[in-house]
């Protein structure tokens, strides 16, 4: 799937890089995890956020991507998702109930992409920063892509 979505000559230049930036801080990289529908995790991520707020959300997220990018695990694995839940504080159970229906925040994962595609997102991580409130009339700040940290 990589290959096709960013070329051979691409891949072969992300992939070295990748697996350094992660293992500078501990972790393995691995593309040979499943890949597939990730609708579910989107579910459980907007359930999260709705339900325990943004820091419960950030956690969840973080390993999720643990599970896929350094484990190999499949996303839409309902199993893998709820372990994922756990991990991240959140009650297994409600996890698994989200998950076993399929339209569970089906509409806010499809709002949420409306609103993507609206600001013409086409990559990850996006970041969104909305101006202070005394600001009125200034359009949000975007950022696409990995950023450097300084």
């Amino acid at each position: 799937m990589y290959k096709e979505k960013f070329g051979a000559n691409r891949l072969a230049q992300m992939l070295p890089y990748m697996e350094k930036t992660f293992a500078e801080v501990g972790l393995k990289y691995s593309l040979g995890g499943l890949t597939g529908s990730t609708m579910a995790s989107h579910r459980l991520s907007e359930w999260a956020r709705e339900e325990y707020g943004l820091d419960k959300q950030d956690r969840l997220m973080t390993e999720m991507f643990d599970a896929y990018f350094c484990n190999e695990k499949f996303l839409g694995d309902h199993d893998v998702l709820v372990e994922a839940a756990t991990k991240a504080g959140l009650p297994s159970d409600k996890a698994r109930e989200i998950l076993e229906v399929e339209g569970n925040y089906i509409h806010e994962v499809e709002t949420g992409v409306q609103q993507e595609r609206q600001m013409r997102v086409s990559g990850v991580p996006f970041f969104v920063f909305h101006p202070a409130a005394k600001d009125k009339g200034q359009r949000p700040i975007t950022l696409s892509g990995a950023q450097p940290a300084d």
